[in-house]
């Protein structure tokens, strides 16, 4: 418990320091450039030349822009019609399109406005005034701008889906690795294993409980999300449920594995919180995980709740079908396999 105490505070510092940060910088953005003239790419180079946006693709057509939103690659597509350098020489009013996924309202407003801002200063610079006096102002470029997603625009359709995944991660997690420890602390693991049944019967019996329960408060959380904040599933609700089985079997195989490496139910709670918070904290719950340091962003490729809060949301508020949700089920399934692995072998050896 001493060890337990004074290092878990430490590591989460260490740790979780650089995961939460509430500026919103280099949002990962998609610059359609249909015009592809020397304007054209004066502005792109101005969205390029900032930390605010990371120009992370640029499509040649507009589907592909859309595409990259659809996919989560990038947060903010701006589209540079063709004739943008035209229009700007013969005085018209240009044109220019944002398109914004709104899954998380705050980085999607703040990446138009930064976009915004950005075309102004573009708009006000000295190269553009030499192209035809007077100079083009914000107010005569045309911004259009689409939210997708979330067109409310409302934060719980961020948060809830996200809650709803912590609840099943919760449940499922602690309950498993208090319960087997609270076997052992008391005496009776022993006792059940000189019954008949196996060893793996046993962890069964021990964690098909809690995987029911925990789907249980999942379907319950999916009906208060409907009827209070009337949010539903735009994807499909079986293969929600069949990806949620697949997480919680992760889940429990976390949880068997802390029981295996504590002694007793107040080690079990501190070890599992601490892992909870960990995952929590470095799912992407709060902000995209792209807004975190690249050595705290490589530390989330080991956690399961990542993957399963894409999904989640994925399926919440795009309607994404299997086939687009393929690399977070093979990496939840890799993880599941190799917890509940080491959770048995060290199970098992506890036992010998």
């Amino acid at each position: 418990m001493m060890a337990i105490s004074l290092g878990v505070p430490i590591v989460q510092l260490l740790i979780l320091g650089f995961a939460i940060s509430g500026d919103v910088v280099h949002v990962p953005t998609a610059v359609t450039d249909l015009d592809n003239t020397s304007t054209s790419r004066s502005l792109t180079s101005k969205l390029e030349n900032t930390r605010y946006l990371d120009i992370v693709n640029r499509p040649d057509d507009l589907h592909k822009g859309t595409e990259l939103l659809h996919s989560g690659d990038v947060i903010i597509s701006v589209i540079i019609p063709k004739g943008f350098h035209r229009d700007i020489v013969r005085g018209n009013t240009p044109a220019l399109s944002i398109e914004a996924d709104a899954q998380n309202t705050n980085v999607a407003i703040t990446g138009v406005g930064y976009v915004r801002r950005i075309v102004q200063s573009w708009a006000s610079s000295g190269e553009i005034q030499m192209s035809r006096p007077p100079a083009v102002s914000l107010n005569m470029i045309d911004i259009k701008t689409r939210i997708r997603y979330n067109q409310d625009l409302k934060a719980v359709f961020y948060m809830v889906p996200g809650i709803v995944v912590l609840l099943i991660s919760v449940i499922t997690m602690i309950l498993t690795a208090m319960a087997i420890v609270r076997e052992r602390e008391i005496g009776t693991l022993e006792q059940l294993m000189v019954t008949p049944i196996s060893r793996h019967e046993m962890i069964l019996g021990k964690t098909i409980p809690f995987a029911l329960l925990g789907m249980f408060e999942l379907a319950f959380a999916l009906i208060v999300a409907k009827v209070v904040y009337d949010i539903r599933i735009v994807g499909s609700i079986p293969l929600f449920m069949v990806l949620a089985v697949l997480y919680v079997f992760c889940t429990l195989g976390v949880g068997i594995l802390i029981s295996t490496i504590v002694h007793t139910q107040q080690q079990a709670l501190f070890t599992a919180w601490f892992f909870l918070v960990f995952f929590i904290l470095m799912s992407g719950f709060f902000l995209p995980l792209e807004f975190m340091p690249e050595t705290a962003y490589l530390l989330t490729y080991i956690n399961p709740l990542r993957y399963f809060m894409t999904i989640v949301r994925n399926l919440f508020l795009k309607g994404a079908g299997f086939t687009y949700l393929l690399p977070e089920i093979i990496a939840i399934a890799i993880i599941a396999i190799i917890v509940n692995t080491a959770a048995v072998i060290r199970f098992n050896k506890r036992l010998e």
